[in-house]
């Protein structure tokens, strides 16, 4: 066996194959690299192969894509088809004669027999116990006259 020898410590020139013993290295005598006919076509498929299925993964990430982006575009219709449904229930309702009397009454136009009326801005909110109120109709406030 060939002694191996470490690459010489820094500072110290590296020695030349000449002074190691061995005989120098002829660039000529070395030899080339050789690839059959067999090995050439065997590469080219190999590289062949390698595009084709490059490309039916591009394909098939392409149509995954393709089927996300469509169901999006199907629940986006179907929010799109029920805000459609509501305003057009919207329309119905303001486009309702009872809907028109009551907007009318809040500028001051209501029918015949009626008196117009309207609250300052920034009125306080009547009281629980105010006359006229629910709780005072529906007779669950406490007796006023208890002994």
């Amino acid at each position: 066996m060939e002694e191996r020898r470490a690459s010489p410590p820094a500072g110290q020139p590296a020695t030349t194959a000449a002074e190691s013993g061995r005989p120098p290295v002829n660039p000529a005598s070395l030899p080339l690299p050789y690839m059959s006919r067999r090995r050439l076509g065997q590469l080219a498929a190999l590289l062949v192969a390698a595009w084709l299925v490059i490309a039916f993964g591009r394909q098939v990430a392409n149509a995954s894509a393709a089927t996300d982006r469509a169901a999006d575009l199907r629940d986006q219709n179907a929010a799109l088809r029920d805000e459609v449904a509501s305003l057009q229930d919207d329309l119905a309702k303001v486009q309702d004669s009872r809907y028109v009397e009551l907007a009318g009454r809040a500028y001051g136009l209501g029918g015949a027999g009626e008196i117009p009326f309207t609250l300052e801005a920034g009125a306080p909110s009547l009281s629980p116990d105010a006359p006229g109120s629910a709780s005072d109709v529906a007779g669950d406030l406490p007796a006023r006259n208890a002994v």
